[in-house]
């Protein structure tokens, strides 16, 4: 019994020096990755730097480097265009748009959504119908 605990004890010091030495190793394109997958979700710098097991500084710094934004700048991106895509192809209302893309508070989401796109919600459910 003791030596299967030993055996235990062993590959988790293992697992957790070759997770260190991950660190050194992180690969932006991981990254990008995991926030395509989860920008719905309430993720942040800081959950994304403990995912990786890398400090927020260090996530930061490659991560800018490998494709010249931050990580919010990227978060923001994803959530606004697939908010557009919700509001324009789809008969949704926009606060359920809103919720989709990671936003509780509707007028927060209207205001992101206006800085980013240059205009409302609204103006861009109407630019789409008038297309039609």
């Amino acid at each position: 019994m003791c030596e299967g605990l030993r055996r235990l004890y062993r590959k988790a010091i293992e697992g957790v020096v070759s997770d260190r030495k991950q660190q050194d190793h992180l690969n932006p394109d991981d990254v990008r990755e995991h926030i395509d997958r989860h920008f719905r979700d309430p993720i942040s710098l800081e959950s994304v730097a403990r995912m990786f097991l890398v400090s927020k500084e260090h996530l930061s710094r490659v991560f800018r480097k490998s494709f010249g934004s931050t990580i919010n700048e990227y978060i923001t991106a994803r959530r606004m265009e697939r908010a557009r895509q919700l509001i324009s192809a789809e008969d949704l209302e926009i606060k359920d748009a809103a919720a989709m893309t990671g936003y509780s508070d509707l007028a927060y989401f209207y205001r992101v959504f206006k800085k980013f796109h240059g205009i409302t919600p609204g103006q861009a459910r109407g630019m789409t119908k008038t297309d039609q």
